[in-house]
């Protein structure tokens, strides 16, 4: 019986640490020994949809700028159908779009929106003082943007403001502020170029942020500083009715400026060959900053289109460098860029979990004293684990997740296309008939724990669920699905979660919608809070729409004859004109319409 035991223990531990590859060397190597072709066909066909899958996952490698929230699915999803079509047609497309991360080890990119100011917003809405039109050439620029730490009367930490990440206005009053840079990094007060707020008389402000947030002590008040440095971002004001001018003071119509900056040459299509004139012309070859409309208004135009672009000429540059480029609609003069925006719930739309969503009770969590309780499985360092963890897609995170593999809790090896609660508890719990003490002897341990899923919740004949592994009754099930089957909820929020069991919920988290019920189905909504790793669903009451912070994006694309790599994007917002509504088709269109005469036109049809 012990023997039985030891090789028990010995077969979980060899199965735990082994790994996929190990098990395809030996199936190759039976292949080969055996003559069986047929087997090295089918593995060959496994590892060509592996690549594939491969290259599909290569897609997501995005890195979010200025508070974006995830990777774009719904950008992901239309590269890879355009790329599924292509190779189904035997074509080579000009718009396969394949996203290049860049290290920053090796270069940088950086862009700004408006460095000058010089764009302006509709009606003065914008108070800060615009500069000479050549003031972001050859010289450092960086943008500063503000996550709020005061929301709802209380006050953030500065890592509670990073964690939650709501992107202030920028006429927001410095305390009230945490500054960071476009990667999120907190600027120190010392280091900001930012001006100081204006401090003025109010007599209505007894203290710091009483009765208003922009109070700054007793019958004082902070205003936000008109003047700006310049190479400044102004990502959130732009017009698309005005004009701009390029570094040379020449004023054009419908456009804005853009800085940008590449500590590396940038490929401007060998400007020494003999057909530099050719290749200059060539839309297919080259550096381009393109505009697209942002995934989230996806529904409007795909975001795969490019609604306007300009081309970059220059090699090399030192510091930043200026450009312009048009904000008419597809080169179409009688159309501009507009104030696009939607309040319905579309596939790809950003939603906020609400406070009235369920609370869940789930087993005690686990404690490293004891080396027992509850945990999420996968795990992802600074992300987080179960649902809030996105997948383990490049080299580096793999390796971590190896590591990470091998520490308490452990997660066992399974699909990262589930998320999983874990319990961990003693091995004589699934050994019958044999005490922890016989363990002990076996393994010269003083305790025997190994992670299982934690047992589902069984309903009493009193009508409440528990399991042996709550400490409290609770009237339902969590509604959120397999991954919460051992966790029970409570009719009374007051209540909360009895004894040690640990509350979870989604309220207040931000997740993006990945499908919308039908007239057949439920009236729920598929969410994703792990870049559609895995879904949960909620009712439409307990859910509201987030509107973007941009409605559009800089791409900054190295173009070939075969593809387009995207090496940064970066959000904007055009806050003017209102976009034209299409009375026969009862909608709003993505642009504004513009008469002959260059009169605005709101509704038409």
């Amino acid at each position: 019986m012990l023997l039985l035991i030891h090789s028990y223990l010995s077969l979980y531990m060899i199965a735990h640490s082994c790994r996929i590859w190990h098990i395809l060397i030996l199936e190759i190597f039976l292949s080969l020994t055996r003559g069986r072709v047929s087997g090295l066909v089918m593995l060959g066909q496994a590892a060509l949809q592996e690549q594939e899958q491969q290259e599909k996952v290569e897609l997501m490698m995005f890195s979010p700028t200025n508070g974006s929230l995830d990777q774009e699915q719904v950008l992901v999803q239309a590269m890879w159908d355009e790329k599924s079509n292509n190779n189904s047609n035997n074509s080579t497309s000009t718009t396969n779009y394949r996203v290049s991360h860049t290290n920053p080890e090796d270069f940088t990119i950086s862009m700004l929106v408006n460095p000058c100011g010089a764009n302006g917003t509709h009606n003065g809405a914008d108070t800060t003082i615009a500069l000479g039109y050549d003031c972001c050439m050859h010289q450092f620029g960086q943008g500063e943007y503000g996550y709020l730490k005061y929301i709802d009367g209380r006050e953030l930490s500065d890592m509670e403001a990073l964690e939650k990440r709501y992107l202030a206005r920028q006429d927001e009053v410095w305390h009230n502020l945490v500054l960071v840079n476009e990667n999120g990094d907190i600027i120190p007060y010392e280091s900001s170029r930012r001006a100081d707020d204006h401090i003025e008389i109010d007599e209505s402000c007894t203290g710091l942020r009483k009765p208003h947030t922009y109070c700054w002590g007793n019958r004082l008040k902070a205003i936000p500083s008109p003047y700006v440095p310049s190479c400044w971002d102004h990502n959130q004001t732009v017009d698309a009715t005005l004009r701009c001018y390029d570094p040379w003071g020449r004023r054009k119509p419908n456009c804005m400026q853009v800085s940008y900056s590449q500590n590396a040459i940038i490929n401007i299509c060998n400007s020494s060959s003999s057909n530099h004139a050719e290749k200059s012309s060539d839309a297919n070859c080259g550096t381009f900053i393109e505009i697209h409309q942002h995934s989230s208004l996806s529904h409007y135009e795909s975001t795969l289109s490019v609604l306007a672009e300009s081309k970059i000429s220059t090699e090399v540059t030192s510091g930043m460098y200026t450009m312009t480029i048009d904000l008419t609609y597809k080169n179409d003069k009688n159309k501009l860029l507009c104030n696009l925006k939607d309040s319905n719930i579309h596939v790809g739309s950003m939603v906020k979990i609400l406070n009235h969503s369920p609370l869940c009770c789930c087993p005690p969590k686990y404690d490293h004293n004891t080396q027992k309780g509850s945990f999420f499985c996968p795990v992802k360092d600074f992300e987080g684990s179960g649902p809030f963890a996105t997948k383990h897609v490049t080299l580096e995170e793999k390796i971590k997740f190896d590591e990470q593999s091998a520490k308490y809790p452990q997660c066992p090896n399974h699909s990262e296309d589930e998320d999983v609660l874990m319990c961990n508890v003693g091995i004589a719990d699934f050994i019958e008939g044999v005490s922890n003490d016989v363990l002990r002897a076996i393994s010269g341990s003083k305790a025997m724990i190994m992670p299982k899923r934690c047992i589902p919740i069984q309903k009493l004949s009193n009508g409440s669920y528990t399991s042996t592994q709550l400490d409290g009754l609770y009237s339902g099930p969590c509604p959120h699905g397999k991954t919460f089957h051992s966790c029970g909820t409570s009719s009374s929020r007051e209540r909360g979660c009895m004894g040690n069991d640990f509350a979870f919920s989604f309220q207040g988290r931000i997740g993006k919608v990945v499908s919308v019920p039908n007239k057949k189905e439920n009236d729920v909504y598929g969410i994703t809070f792990n870049n559609g790793r895995t879904v949960y669903y909620f009712p439409k009451h307990e859910i509201a729409i987030q509107k973007p912070d941009s409605n559009y994006e800089l791409w900054f694309v190295h173009r070939n004859r075969y593809e387009r790599v995207i090496h940064k994007r970066k959000g904007f917002k055009v806050i003017w004109p209102p976009c034209s509504f299409d009375l026969k088709r009862n909608r709003y269109l993505p642009y504004t319409q513009i008469s002959n005469d260059g009169e605005l036109l709101e509704v038409f049809g």
